[in-house]
């Protein structure tokens, strides 16, 4: 878990899942980049790409959820990995997850995540 992400998302009806993730992939590598030690971006250097490193994989693989079972499963099952990778003894204390923003009443409701909640949420976590 500490090299991927899993993302259970819908993109805005004039967007394409691919178009969310490169969003995503870009915004993430202009904020993370500031953060790495030398040593660190000396790690990525054998990964060069045309911006000078690759912070993540060209590919990514979507599966659509086509009902609200499927998606609930799913959900449920990225709850449970950092229970099961033994990172965390439930899911709620799982930093990184939706379930540990729920618990912290960071999300909108259900399905919304409201991003001033979430900005303030993390922004007290990390240094």
């Amino acid at each position: 878990m500490s090299n991927h992400l899993h993302f259970v998302v819908r993109p805005h009806e004039t967007k394409t899942i691919s178009e969310l993730v490169q969003k995503i992939k870009q915004r993430s590598v202009i904020r993370l980049e500031k953060h790495l030690e030398q040593s660190e971006r000396e790690q990525l250097s054998p990964q060069a790409g045309l911006n000078r490193h690759r912070y993540w994989q060209r590919s990514f693989r979507a599966n659509p959820l086509h009902t609200t079972a499927v998606a609930e499963q799913k959900i449920n099952y990225l709850h449970q990995k950092p229970v099961r990778a033994g990172i965390v003894d439930t899911p709620e204390d799982y930093i990184w997850s939706r379930h540990y923003a729920w618990h912290q009443e960071a999300l909108a409701d259900d399905t919304s995540i409201d991003l001033s909640r979430m900005r303030k949420l993390y922004r007290g976590l990390l240094p």
